[in-house]
């Protein structure tokens, strides 16, 4: 028993060495490179989009009030034949509220056939 012990002790220091022996420590400093991906949209079938738009307030009495917090949730589904290319969520209030920020928009490169993403624009009340 002690033999097989020893051997297998052997064994994973043999191993450890000679990982060792082969790994290589790289060290040094690069300026980091900014990469800008433009996707290639391209023409086919039309997209047919739905959107399903959920709100949830605080306690759930569909109105907002001080002090809540909130949630805008869209869900948009494609339904058509061809990819969505390039889309743009924004949300606009019909009202101007000074104190009511609105996200300035979320950018979706594709949404497939078949495919669905949820969106939740950034509301908030500024003086809470």
């Amino acid at each position: 028993m002690r033999k097989i012990v020893i051997l297998a002790f052997l064994l994973f220091a043999g191993l450890h060495a000679t990982l060792a022996q082969k790994q290589k420590l790289v060290s040094g400093k690069s300026k980091p490179v900014r990469i800008v991906l433009n996707p290639e949209f391209k023409r086919g079938m039309p997209p047919n989009l739905y959107i399903d738009m959920t709100y949830e307030d605080g306690n759930k009495n569909g109105i907002l009030e001080p002090n809540e917090v909130f949630v805008l949730k869209l869900t948009i589904t494609n339904k058509g034949k061809g990819p969505a290319q390039g889309l743009l969520v924004q949300v606009k209030d019909n009202i101007y509220d000074p104190e009511f920020y609105i996200q300035d928009g979320q950018k979706i490169p594709f949404l497939y056939p078949g495919q669905s993403t949820e969106v939740k624009p950034d509301l908030d009340r500024l003086n809470k």
